[in-house]
């Protein structure tokens, strides 16, 4: 569904961000 790809995305974002 929408949500789980929205959710799915943040949570990539994050990780990229927390790996920076």
């Amino acid at each position: 569904s929408l949500e789980f790809e929205k959710a799915a995305k943040l949570r990539d974002e994050i990780a990229k961000l927390r790996k920076a």
